[in-house]
């Protein structure tokens, strides 16, 4: 698997059992949501809670607020509301509450796991190694769990959204998409834009369609407003990002007060508005 070009730190899940963890002092809110990360499913497996047996994809993770309040050392309260904040920014949405709790999914996963597959089996490599040494009667028995825990873990990342480049495309088009102030789902655009790359449509295609909208955009004013179009409906089946964005209808669009740019207001003029 190709690893990240930008620089990214590692850090084995067991960090979390040092010494300083127990500290009894309450997480800053960034130390919260890398324990999320980590704590997030790294393959689909079910899992129980209690008497419940809860399917927990990739990506995902199910918690409650008691459970987060005693692992953050937080308020109850406290911790409803960095969930919401969560949820607001799109780092996590909503799946469905369970008997557990509610069942959260990062919504892009794969940039806060890059080389997944690397990563566990160099650490499965390290851990045997160790017990190798240590043992010498252990050795075919830990070769042979090497193989079977790299076969599984390559299985298990086989179809994450680590290996869909897709994912990665939409994440360069939301970051030049028009800011829109009111409701701009970012779940809502990445499902759009997904169906398009299913549907056939090039991911260059889009990608240069995004810029124009954006020169459009910066070009009439129009950034950082409610006319922006929500980006569902940018890369939703209507194809709007195969609008004409040459920003020189600035005329139509005075002449059509309300037209959300100078494709909607040639409509509205063709309409007899």
């Amino acid at each position: 698997m190709t690893m990240p070009s930008e620089p990214y730190v590692v850090f084995l899940r067991r960090i979390w059992t040092h010494r300083f963890a127990d500290e009894a002092l309450p997480w800053p809110r960034l130390l919260a949501l890398m324990w999320l990360i980590q704590y997030a499913q790294f393959a689909e497996r079910t899992k129980r809670f209690g008497g419940h047996s809860i399917a927990v994809p990739t990506g995902h993770f199910v918690a409650s607020v008691r459970r987060l309040a005693r692992q953050f050392r937080w308020s109850n309260p406290k911790v409803m509301r960095f969930l919401d904040e969560l949820v607001r920014d799109e780092t996590v949405c909503t799946v469905r509450v369970t008997p557990a709790g509610t069942l959260y999914r990062f919504v892009n996963w794969e940039l806060y796991q890059p080389g997944a597959s690397a990563i566990v089996t160099s650490d499965v490599h390290s851990n045997v190694n160790a017990d190798v040494h240590s043992d010498g009667t252990r050795r075919s028995n830990d070769k042979e769990k090497v193989r079977t825990s790299i076969v599984r873990s390559e299985a298990a990342t086989a179809d994450t959204p680590t290996s869909n480049p897709a994912l990665l495309g939409f994440a360069r088009c939301w970051a030049l998409y028009p800011r829109r102030k009111g409701g701009n789902s970012k779940a809502d655009a990445e499902r759009a834009y997904l169906a398009r790359v299913r549907a056939g449509v090039d991911e260059q295609h889009l990608f240069t369609r995004t810029e124009a909208y954006r020169r459009f955009c910066d070009a009439m004013g129009k950034s950082g407003t409610e006319f922006v179009l929500m980006a569902k409906t940018f890369y939703g089946p209507s194809r709007r990002y195969d609008d004409d964005f040459s920003p020189t209808a600035s005329d139509d669009v005075a002449v059509i007060p309300g037209a959300r740019d100078a494709n909607d207001s040639r409509r509205l003029k063709a309409a007899g508005f």
